[in-house]
């Protein structure tokens, strides 16, 4: 970060999603005074992905990312923000996806939000943003950013490029500020969905990509606790 620039001159690019929590990080950033722009990933497209995959037995659904971009406009319009539309579908694939499906067919539950994160909030989307002449960009996480001297902390991690603005805010404060502002969003459902695909049927997802191989939940202890398809 440049120390000698305004804050009005100090361009911030946050992730974002459609969601109350990276609108509210917008809001956030703008009450204090940042340069705001935002930056809608486009992570998935049923299309193309069914080609790299060579066509799966059950087609997919329409992707609900439309909705949630759709979502992100509007936040930004009523912001008076920028948004930038930008497409990862291959490096989500490449890097993320092609991981999921692989830990899948070997009996393992995998979590693809950390490699989404590494490879795509925090590698191709911050590359993205530097492009568009960003100083920072920020996302709407509930984490903290430590800054001591010339160290900066991500919990555990040093990140010098990332403003998390609602850290330190309960959810329930988060939606008053997008209420405060109007926000349409300021009652939506918090995401559960597979990281920057969408709420989805998981099992019916999932059989797009992988047959259904019926079996037993076994835990460490080698007991049966439950079954799956």
């Amino acid at each position: 970060m440049n120390t000698t620039k305004n804050k009005k001159d100090i361009k911030v690019i946050v992730g974002l999603s459609g969601g109350v929590d990276s609108a509210a990080s917008c809001i956030k950033l703008l009450e204090e005074g940042y340069h705001v722009e935002a930056m809608y990933m486009r992570n998935w497209d049923s299309a193309l992905n069914n080609d790299l995959l060579g066509n799966p037995t059950v087609m997919d659904e329409v992707c609900p990312q439309e909705k949630d971009y759709q979502d992100a406009k509007k936040v930004a319009e009523k912001l008076g923000i920028t948004l930038h539309r930008v497409d990862f579908i291959q490096e989500y694939w490449d890097y993320v996806f092609e991981y999921f499906l692989s830990e899948y067919r070997k009996n393992r539950t995998p979590n693809p939000d950390i490699l989404c994160n590494k490879e795509i909030k925090f590698k191709a989307f911050l590359n993205k943003a530097a492009e568009l002449g960003a100083d920072f960009i920020a996302m709407g996480h509930y984490a903290r950013v430590i800054h001591d001297g010339d160290k900066h902390y991500l919990l555990r991690g040093k990140d010098a490029n990332a403003l998390l603005p609602i850290g330190e805010m309960e959810k329930k404060y988060v939606r008053a500020l997008a209420a405060k502002y109007e926000l349409e969003i300021k009652k939506k459902k918090d995401s559960t969905g597979v990281c920057f695909i969408g709420e989805r049927n998981f099992k019916e997802f999932l059989m797009n990509y992988i047959p259904a191989n019926p079996g037993d939940i076994v835990n460490t202890k080698g007991e049966v606790v439950g079954h799956h398809d």
